[in-house]
């Protein structure tokens, strides 16, 4: 391997870390903090039901926007925790 390269087993393991870190900060968010808006009848958001059969699908997508984010950081050889945070916040930027 050359310098700077990264193993797969290193990057599966922080791609499966900053997922298990997104779900996390959901469960937080809309289990916890939004579980009252949810719990009421409302025009602008989903049946209970329908909502809740989508959250796998949800999952899924944070963890394919989770999967790219991962290889844009190697393609552009971003390592470490300040460049990887330096990163992040240019993405917020971004939104």
């Amino acid at each position: 391997m050359e310098p700077g390269q990264r193993s797969p087993r290193r990057l599966v393991g922080v791609t499966l870390l900053a997922w298990f870190a997104v779900l996390g900060f959901d469960f937080l968010l809309h289990g916890g903090l939004l579980a009252r808006l949810y719990a009421e009848p409302s025009p602008f958001l989903l049946p209970a039901e329908d909502a809740f059969r989508l959250i796998p699908l949800g999952y899924l997508s944070f963890l394919v926007f989770i999967i790219l984010l991962v290889w844009l950081m190697v393609r552009r050889k971003i390592g470490g925790a300040s460049r990887g945070l330096l990163f992040g916040l240019h993405g917020v930027r971004w939104c």
